[in-house]
């Protein structure tokens, strides 16, 4: 039942919900094609804006968020990728860690790539 609290306790309809989570997986799909192991690209997507957070290649970055862009459906991008090379498991997990006892967050020093300026905040979306 975790599943129909979930969608009783969202804003968006089940309809958007659903678009969403396609949208995730095709992006997922798409990016996992281009980058392979040399990333690791998370998809996030709200209102069919998606956001775009991890690591990837510099000469990948332009490329990710193109692909998610051409994937029907997606309004907009928003794109957080830093450019150097992917993270491992423990790094990530340390990084929660840290992020949860908030003690600011260990990204801060990463070059980002971005086609469209960041502007990425649940409310906005929401409000598309």
């Amino acid at each position: 039942m975790v599943g129909g609290t979930m969608v009783a306790i969202d804003r968006r309809t089940t309809g958007t919900q659903l678009e969403d989570q396609s949208i995730e997986s095709k992006a997922s799909s798409r990016i996992r094609e281009l980058v392979g192991d040399r990333g690791h690209v998370i998809v996030t997507s709200y209102n069919r804006t998606v956001l775009l957070t991890g690591e990837v290649h510099g000469s990948r970055c332009t490329a990710v968020e193109q692909a998610v862009q051409r994937i029907e459906n997606v309004r907009s991008t928003v794109n957080e990728l830093a450019v150097m090379p992917p993270s491992s498991m423990s790094t990530r997990s340390n990084d929660s860690l840290l992020i949860g006892q908030g003690q600011g967050d260990p990204r801060s020093t990463r070059r980002t790539c971005r086609l469209t300026p960041s502007r990425w905040s649940p409310s906005a979306a929401r409000s598309t």
